[in-house]
């Protein structure tokens, strides 16, 4: 409620109101403007609030889910906006388990930021970790905006352990079949 006092005659005031949705709804605003001598107009304004969304892909390259202690194994991330309005500032996180650090920084946390992404458009990314443990790891894979978590998945990646390498080496030795001797004299 504002009080605006005299408004003189052919002028205008502009108001500017934001308002902060708590849920994805269809909200009717009311605005009155009264003065005196019973003059009074109304206006409503429908505002619609959609609920962000997405849909992530979290899954190894080539369906691969399994490396030997010390390699690396490669996880394509897709990010889609399923939603109908622009999406601005999301975080992509990933937690992941001792041994199964991101292959570069050496990181078991890591956070990327994707700016915009707008609607139906699906943004790419990759990440490979380095399997240093046997046995069943894991990744959670985070997409929030802002404070608000819009989408979970969790990866698993068995680590197995080492085989031995064998060194594949052979010697081949051939001899002409017509072997010849000289004789110099001195």
């Amino acid at each position: 409620r504002w009080d605006q006092g005299v408004l003189e005659a052919n002028k205008q005031i502009e108001i500017s109101v934001i308002v902060e949705p708590r849920q994805a709804n269809t909200y009717e605003l009311q605005f009155t403007a009264v003065a005196a001598g019973n003059l009074r107009d109304d206006k409503t304004l429908r505002a619609r609030i959609i609920e962000p969304s997405l849909d992530v892909r979290f899954e190894p390259e080539g369906g691969v889910a399994q490396a030997e202690v010390g390699e690396a194994v490669k996880y394509e991330i897709d990010v889609t906006n399923t939603s109908r309005q622009t999406l601005n500032n999301l975080t992509i996180k990933i937690d992941s388990t001792p041994g199964l650090p991101e292959l570069r920084g050496g990181d078991n946390s890591v956070e990327q930021p994707i700016d915009i992404l707008q609607p139906g458009e699906t943004r790419s990314i990759g990440i490979s970790f380095r399997v240093q443990q046997q046995g069943q790891q894991s990744a959670r894979l985070q997409v929030s905006l802002g404070e608000k978590l819009l989408a979970e998945k969790v990866a698993y990646v068995q680590g197995l352990p080492r085989r031995e390498r064998v060194p594949d080496i052979g010697v081949s030795v051939e001899f002409p079949l017509d072997v010849s001797s000289r004789v110099r004299a001195e």
